[in-house]
């Protein structure tokens, strides 16, 4: 892991604190097995943090330094409103009229005719001839 220091902005006017949390960055990378005597055991845990306070004391006034930075914080708001266009176009539209045309059709009828015809019937007869 590698330790980046926090960046802290203070604004008396405003009586208000940023503190703005550093990013932090790991590594991890598989080497070669190195045999040493005795049991090897490998853990993964948590992160730890440990906090270090300091105090120094020196006699004499004291001293405060408040070191402003000043930072430009713009915001642009673009609003594009086309201009107005009046376009004039001629088009020409198709205009579909009917009209009827009389068309000569020849057509062949067929008429039916009545045929007269004589009709000739069978009947089958028994006749019985004693002997």
């Amino acid at each position: 892991q590698q330790r980046i220091p926090a960046n802290v902005m203070r604004d008396e006017a405003r009586a208000t604190m940023t503190q703005h949390a550093p990013t932090v960055t790991q590594t991890k990378e598989v080497a070669q097995a190195v045999y040493v005597t005795g049991p090897t055991t490998e853990q993964e845990t948590q992160a730890q943090v440990t906090q270090v306070r300091q105090e120094q004391l020196v006699m004499g006034e004291r001293q405060q330094q408040v070191v402003e930075i000043p930072t430009v914080h713009v915001e642009e708001i673009i609003q594009e409103i086309p201009e107005i266009q009046i376009r004039r176009m001629i088009q020409e539209v198709p205009q579909i009229v009917q009209e009827y045309v009389e068309q000569i059709v020849e057509q062949e009828v067929h008429v039916p005719m009545v045929i007269p015809q004589r009709r000739v019937q069978q009947r089958p007869v028994e006749q019985i001839v004693e002997v």
